[in-house]
């Protein structure tokens, strides 16, 4: 939830009118004059749950695309993103820190995000 007002404060500074749904309630985007919608879902079948319920263009955030559905895939920069926040946690002088995920290993080393390689990257820069 934390992260959802983050974002929402951020795109109102930017002046971007935006409405934050969650997934129980997807039939309300029906009531409302929107031509896409944005997911930060990561579970593979909320798009069957979707699509159920909504024909509008998808993006999803680290989710499996169908063109064919319209329905896109973007993938953060898990490198840069972590060295990003690696550099701002050692800069408030945090030197224990830890990196879950939430699939298996497995997944994670073939993930196009590439969140892991880019902790490690980051800690090993600084000699942790």
């Amino acid at each position: 939830m934390v992260i959802k007002i983050k974002i929402y404060k951020f795109l109102l500074k930017k002046n971007i009118k935006l409405e934050i749904v969650s997934d129980d309630h997807l039939e309300l985007l029906n009531e409302r004059c929107v031509n896409c919608a944005i997911s930060i879902n990561w579970q593979n079948n909320f798009y069957d749950h979707y699509r159920k319920i909504l024909s509008l263009p998808l993006i999803r955030i680290n989710g499996i695309s169908k063109h064919y559905d319209n329905v896109f895939s973007v993938y953060p920069d898990g490198i840069k993103s972590l060295e990003f926040l690696i550099d701002k946690l050692w800069k408030l002088n945090h030197r224990k820190i830890g990196f879950f995920f939430y699939n298996s290993l497995k997944h994670e080393l073939n993930n196009l995000a590439k969140r892991r390689e880019g902790f490690l990257q980051a800690m090993y820069k600084r000699g942790a």
